[in-house]
């Protein structure tokens, strides 16, 4: 009886942990059989636990819609049941028809003697995470575009005054190639009685 309270508790606790997770978590057979799912994965797509437990993981809810993703997830279960880690980003169906971008993994868990007892996949939401990186691309792909392509000479210098990124207008005006003023600092290229007004301009730049 002790025993089985014991064996009881324990598995109480993994469930509470299972659920409380906010990754989405699943456990698979090596030949992709889906056996455990926790709670965040199911509420995502609207499942429930009969819904997909025992039955290939790649027939569940999260993978509808597109067979490229099905079979890219069928490779993946096979190189993960020869004791391979698979990670790669994918896409998952919510209950609304709407995807969400996923680190997705399959770890797989091995006995003692090397094969493979079953397989753990997780996938982490990466959503806002790439859109930022894409808002931040694309800034930096505008900015690029003005700074090499617009009218008007620009460079960026740092601390030192020295020149560290320069357009091609700014190497036309000053009659230098980018390598020449890279060697160059401000002073090296303005009048000497306006040094002294540059460099108080400039002072009042780097204090904000």
């Amino acid at each position: 009886v002790r025993f089985e309270a014991a064996l009881k508790e324990s598995g109480e606790r993994f469930r509470a942990i299972f659920d409380s997770t906010f990754q989405f978590t699943g456990m698979l057979t090596p030949d992709g059989i889906l056996t455990e799912a926790n709670r965040a994965a199911l509420e995502f797509s609207g499942l429930r636990r009969e819904d997909v437990i025992g039955r290939p993981f790649w027939e569940a809810g999260w993978w509808r819609g597109d067979d490229g993703r099905v079979q890219k997830l069928k490779d993946a279960i096979a190189k993960a049941a020869t004791g391979t880690f698979v990670r790669y980003e994918a896409e998952l169906q919510g209950a609304d028809g709407s995807t969400m971008l996923m680190d997705f993994s399959i770890k797989p868990v091995c006995r003692p003697d090397g094969s493979v007892r079953l397989l753990i996949a997780e996938a982490r939401d990466i959503t806002e995470r790439r859109r930022t990186e894409d808002l931040l691309r694309e800034s930096e792909e505008k900015f690029r575009r003005v700074f090499e392509d617009g009218p008007l000479g620009m460079a960026i210098v740092d601390s030192g005054h020295r020149f560290v990124s320069v357009n091609r207008r700014c190497c036309e005006m000053f009659g230098y190639s980018e390598v020449e003023l890279f060697q160059k600092t401000i002073e090296d290229v303005t009048w000497p009685d306006h040094h002294d007004n540059d460099a108080a301009e400039m002072r009042k730049l780097y204090d904000g």
